[in-house]
């Protein structure tokens, strides 16, 4: 999806791959903090206004699936665990994005 069809996105996965295509645009810091609370954010708002994204994995078991697979430590939420688990010379963000596609395949 490109960012000039945010207009059509359906979903937080097709955000989350916008997100990914123009991450400075969305989260200008590029941590891995901001984006958890831009999602945080996004989550509220459809909860809000009652909309149910069907027909995708629904992303507050993101955590539960970390959990699972690596057996990590959730209490800060996925972003904390998440970087906590990253080597140094990795990017948080480049593992979350591949994380996410994992957990929407599996």
């Amino acid at each position: 999806m490109s960012v000039e069809d945010y207009s059509n996105c359906k979903n937080i996965y097709n955000l989350i791959e916008i997100i990914k295509e123009r991450t400075a645009m969305f989260i200008p810091d590029k941590s891995i903090t901001s984006l958890f609370t831009f999602l945080a954010g996004y989550e509220e708002c459809i909860r809000i206004h009652g909309i149910i994204e069907d027909g995708v994995p629904d992303f507050k078991l993101f955590s539960k699936y970390l959990k699972n697979r690596f057996d990590w430590n959730l209490a800060n939420g996925w972003a904390h665990a998440i970087k906590e688990n990253t080597e140094r010379s990795k990017d948080p963000l480049q593992r979350f994005f591949d994380l996410v596609k994992e957990f929407q395949s599996s």
